[in-house]
């Protein structure tokens, strides 16, 4: 997890009523991914507990960091924050809510979104917790939950769709400026 160390940065912590449902795999992380470009993806973060992958966050300005509320550690140890350099990416399709509801049945909330590939294994895994669902661009969502094991095919990953909080993590981070 080499990379050059940021500023302490804030973290911004996104709840879900169902924020660790699905996070028991052995540690895997970006299941059926190809190496992203170096410097593609410049908003992508590691959050590392000592040397270990704790979870993925968003840079979403030089501050503040937008990660999954399962991410977060106890109050007296911040994560230190590194750019990875080992990035891995995969492209996974939109899933729609009737799509999605019929494989997770009342699990998902309204602030929930659902991507993967049908027939397919690519998808992220309890590593990539806090990372960044990017469409076109723009953020959409950060990885959240699936089933375990990752990569079950026909199983979306679950994320938090961001543009929901868009208001409180403003105000968030113009409170605590």
């Amino acid at each position: 997890m080499a990379g050059s160390l940021l500023l302490p940065l804030q973290i911004l912590l996104l709840s879900l009523a169902l924020g660790t449902a699905g996070e028991e795999a052995q540690g895997d992380k970006i299941i059926d991914g190809t190496p992203c470009a170096r410097g593609s993806h410049p908003w992508q973060v590691a959050l590392l507990s000592g040397n270990q992958l704790h979870c993925g966050g968003v840079l979403v300005n030089e501050r503040w960091v937008l990660t999954a509320a399962h991410c977060k550690m106890n109050d007296l140890s911040l994560p230190a924050v590194t750019f990875p350099s080992d990035l891995m990416c995969v492209d996974v399709k939109l899933i729609s809510s009737q799509d999605c509801t019929k494989v997770y049945k009342d699990m998902l909330g309204n602030s929930m979104l659902c991507a993967g590939i049908p027939n397919s294994k690519k998808n992220a895994c309890n590593g990539d917790s806090g990372g960044p669902l990017v469409c076109r661009g723009t953020l959409q969502g950060l990885v959240s939950w699936g089933t375990f094991p990752c990569g079950q095919p026909n199983d979306p990953g679950v994320y938090t769709q961001v543009c929901k909080f868009t208001k409180w993590i403003n105000d968030t981070m113009k409170k605590h400026r």
